[in-house]
Formats: C-alpha cells, structure tokens, sequence
C-alpha cells in the first residue's frame, strides 16, 4: 500500500511564515516533524489514505481534480494549539462551510472507491496546520506571526504523498 495525502496547501506568503516559525521555533528541537525541514511542506489535511495501486491513485486523483475547491476561498486561522499526547505544535483552522463541504466530497470519492481515510475525518474532521512534533512538552506557546492569524486566501488543493508521522512530501505525477 502506497501513502497519500489530500491536502490544502497555502499561498508561498502563508508558507514562508509557517516555515519561518517552525523552524524557528522547533528546528532545534523535534521528533522527525519539523515543516521547513527535510521536505517536509506546510499544509492542512484533510484526508490521509493508503492506496493500493497506481491505478487506484491515478482515479482518486482525477476525482480530487474535479472537486468543488477554489483557491478564493478564505480560511479563518484559529488558536495555537499543543497536544501534550504526543507533542504536536500548531494552528488550528476554523472549520468553513466550503471546507466542510470540501471534506465531505473526499469522503464520497473514498467511499466510492472502496478506501477508507486514515486521519480524523467526518464529525470528527479537525482542521489544522501542525509546525513540529517536539521531544517534550512546552511550557507556554509561542507567539504566531500576523501571517498565521486572522485569514488567508491561496489555498490549493493538492493530492500527493505521505511520509512518516503525516509530513506531506509533495504532489502525486501521474504515470
């Protein structure tokens, strides 16, 4: 089973701020997740799948290319957020009517593909962007950047591949 991601990802203003601040922050100190480090790319996902073949991968990703996203829309970036489970750092997104909508097609396609999503998904969908995993808690969290609070527009829906822990690693290419 190969790994996939099907994700938001921000305009380069948006990027270069998370990257900025992740590595800043965290790039001393990490557990393997760091965005701005080792290929690792800002984003929000919104499914994780594990897929079979290339052929199943190239029709889950002829479905996500017709689905109803425009890079217009506005996402609302919400509190900082540190899971003291497992250490995750980040921004939580608020969750828009066209994002939940957004959610809701790849839970059809997944269904009607016979895949099963990987990550938190329907009721339970949780958008966020996570900057590291770190060793340790942290104390208190850190201040964002003004380019991480309030709104963006710019987000591009993506399809492409997964690595350790839910780092995206980039675009699919089809054969």
């Amino acid at each position: 089973m190969k790994k996939y991601h099907i994700v938001l990802v921000p305009d380069s203003k948006v990027a270069v701020a998370a990257e900025d601040y992740a590595q800043t922050h965290f790039g001393y100190n990490h557990n393997g997740y760091c965005i701005g480090s080792d290929g690792h790319l800002p984003h929000i996902t919104i499914a994780q799948t594990d897929v079979p073949d290339e052929f199943v991968a190239e029709d889950l990703y002829a479905a996500i290319l017709k689905l109803d996203w425009s890079e217009e829309n506005i996402l609302q970036f919400g509190e900082y957020y540190h899971l003291t489970d497992n250490n995750y750092n980040g921004v939580e997104i608020l969750l828009s009517e066209e994002l939940e909508h957004l959610h809701k097609q790849v839970i059809e396609i997944h269904d009607h593909l016979g895949l099963s999503i990987k990550n938190e998904h329907g009721d339970n969908f949780w958008p966020h962007m996570t900057f590291a995993k770190t060793p340790v808690s942290l104390s208190e969290p850190v201040k964002l950047p003004k380019q991480l609070r309030g709104s963006a527009d710019g987000w591009r829906l993506e399809f492409g591949n997964r690595g350790h822990q839910g780092i995206y690693l980039g675009r699919f290419e089809p054969t």
